[in-house]
């Protein structure tokens, strides 16, 4: 038989709001960071995506402790995927492969990679264009791990954003909580 118990958690909120004259206002609206101090988890709601993410329990580090030294990459590691292509720099080596194998890269092969990187939703599907393009232009048995390795991605503007509001805003609110209590 199921059972339900309520339980009490030492959870230390902080809620960001943007205002009306922030210079990039509307980006991300309000995110609220619940710190789960006996847990070591982050758990992140906000008007740019939810995330979570937990650490492995430290008594040598209080959690606070932690949360306000870590990085903004390091944070975007655990709470998000690099998933998105990030269309410039695969353009770039994207041709520098292609041209590596075909020798020449004419504009219309440019721009048949400019638009399988920016209409691929995802780097299965512009590792498949780019391998039919090199096949089209007479390579044959194109490198799926070649061309796989020209693919560069990044995290999504909104889990960017996250980032940026926890590292310019959240840890340094951390950083005089702990100053002010030196034993977060």
């Amino acid at each position: 038989m199921s059972k339900i118990a309520k339980e009490k958690r030492n959870i230390v909120t902080l809620s960001f709001r943007q205002e009306n004259d922030d210079p990039d206002y509307g980006t991300c609206l309000w995110a609220d960071f619940y710190f789960d101090l006996d847990a070591y988890t982050l758990t992140i709601a906000s008007d740019c995506g939810n995330y979570a993410y937990g650490w492995t329990i430290t008594p040598s580090e209080p959690f606070l402790k932690l949360m306000s030294r870590i990085n903004r990459g390091y944070l975007l590691d655990k709470i998000s995927k690099s998933d998105t292509i990030d269309a410039k720099p695969t353009i770039n080596e994207l041709t520098k492969y292609v041209r590596g194998q075909i020798g020449r890269v004419s504009s219309l092969v440019r721009e048949k990679i400019e638009d399988a990187v920016y209409g691929a939703g995802s780097t299965d599907v512009l590792v498949y264009e780019i391998a039919d393009l090199l096949e089209d232009e007479g390579v044959d048995d194109a490198d799926w791990y070649g061309v796989a390795s020209c693919i560069e991605e990044t995290f999504s503007a909104n889990a960017l954003k996250i980032g940026e509001i926890f590292e310019t805003q959240v840890q340094p609110f951390l950083r005089k909580m702990r100053e002010a209590y030196e034993d977060l």
